[in-house]
């Protein structure tokens, strides 16, 4: 299935550039993991993208001397875009995980057994009355009745051999009778055994399946606590390259005037001496 593109780095990458913003990879990931957290409110969101680049911000108009209402205006542009690109893309990623549920819901359907509502790992009743029954089988009984399945799964059914109908004049002609129902039953309690006992193996490989595939999520807390970390930590160096940049700028403006009286001193001397 075709998914949107480009990722939410690579268009942080590519807004942020159009405004003539140097981030580096690192920090455009920080910014990318603070968009995708679900529990922060857009407003939160937004407000913490800005923080992170407000040092490059500072820098970008040291270095270009931007109109200042123009670059505000055009970040906060960037920042909504950004936002919106993140919506774009949670939606495709759970419309493709809903058609994927909804798929494997159905092929679950046509399988589904009431008797499993214990535990994964425990038998229920059934399961162990089924599992006795087969364990019980000769191999040669058990061979006959898995190719019966196997048969049966591609719509080849095999005559049971025994028909109903009103007992012989005999009493031999009824005992075989009597026997062969019985061998009848007891082969459709096999056949169905085997049946079921597929089945619960089936959905047991499925379900151990999609564990592994949640295996990532299971341990919620500590993936927040990371990326509260880093949500820190991204914060924190923020702080520190605004008040770097700060420093810089106060520098700049400093040497300015420095020079600029410098330079009004030499004149004035130069009045004088004239």
């Amino acid at each position: 299935m075709a998914t949107l593109s480009p990722s939410l780095e690579d268009y942080i990458t590519e807004r942020f550039t159009a405004l003539k913003l140097e981030i580096p990879a690192d920090d455009v990931e920080y910014i990318a993991r603070l968009v995708e957290e679900e529990e922060l409110e857009e407003m939160d969101k937004k407000e913490g993208v800005r923080g992170m680049i407000e040092g490059y911000i500072t820098a970008n108009m040291i270095a270009h001397e931007p109109i200042e209402g123009q670059e505000i205006s055009g970040i906060n542009h960037a920042i909504d875009q950004v936002l919106e690109h993140w919506q774009n893309l949670r939606a495709a990623q759970l419309a493709e995980s809903s058609a994927a549920a909804a798929a494997a819901s159905d092929a679950d359907s046509s399988d589904t057994d009431s008797e499993e509502t214990n535990q994964p790992g425990e038998l229920t009743r059934g399961q162990k009355s089924r599992k006795a029954l087969l364990d019980s089988l000769t191999p040669d009984e058990l061979a006959a009745a898995q190719k019966r399945a196997l048969l049966a799964q591609y719509g080849y059914v095999e005559e049971d051999g025994y028909e109903g109908g009103e007992s012989g004049m005999g009493g031999s002609t009824l005992r075989k009778r009597e026997e062969e129902k019985e061998a009848a039953e007891r082969r459709a309690l096999i056949d169905k055994a085997i049946r079921e006992e597929g089945r619960r193996k089936r959905k047991s490989k499925r379900a151990k399946e999609q564990v592994d595939l949640m295996a990532p999520n299971l341990n919620k807390a500590k993936v927040q606590a990371k990326a509260q970390m880093a949500r820190d930590s991204a914060k924190m160096e923020a702080n520190f390259k605004k008040e770097r940049d700060r420093a810089a700028l106060e520098k700049q403006r400093a040497d300015q005037a420095r020079a600029k009286a410098e330079k009004q001193k030499k004149a004035q001397k130069g009045e004088r001496r004239a």
